[in-house]
């Protein structure tokens, strides 16, 4: 849920990609790095985007897209919520022949497993990096 105007001003277009068969996953609700979260805002931030998103959906949410990344003390939080965490990180490799790779893991409580990988991709241009 980082993109607040989709989530709030345009619920029903969430409502019919869930129709549709897409799973709706969490990405918070204000796109904070839930590192650096109080206990209270971290449960604030999961709790009101699965609730929302489920209020929308009328289906479960099971799944969270870390906004940042995650430590210990965000996935045993996480846990009581969803049933799996995913993350994913962007790594320049090659500027020089436009190779970026992407690192992700996903994190299933209900098997206690991480899995992690690495996706290698050419950059086509125009390409934008901040």
């Amino acid at each position: 849920m980082g993109r607040k105007a989709l989530a709030g001003e345009k619920p029903e277009l969430i409502a019919e990609i869930a129709e549709l068969g897409h799973e709706i996953g969490s990405h918070t609700c204000t796109h904070r790095d839930l590192r650096g979260c109080n206990d209270l805002d971290l449960v604030y931030e999961l709790k009101r985007s699965k609730h929302f998103l489920e209020d929308v959906t009328e289906k479960e949410t099971l799944g969270i897209a870390y906004p940042w990344f995650y430590n210990s003390r965000v996935l045993t939080t996480t846990s009581r919520y969803y049933s799996y965490g995913y993350t994913t990180e962007y790594i320049l490799v090659a500027y020089a022949v436009k190779l970026f790779a992407v690192r992700y893991s996903i994190y299933d409580w209900r098997s206690s497993e991480i899995s992690e990988d690495t996706v290698y991709a050419h950059i086509m241009p125009p390409c934008v990096f901040s």
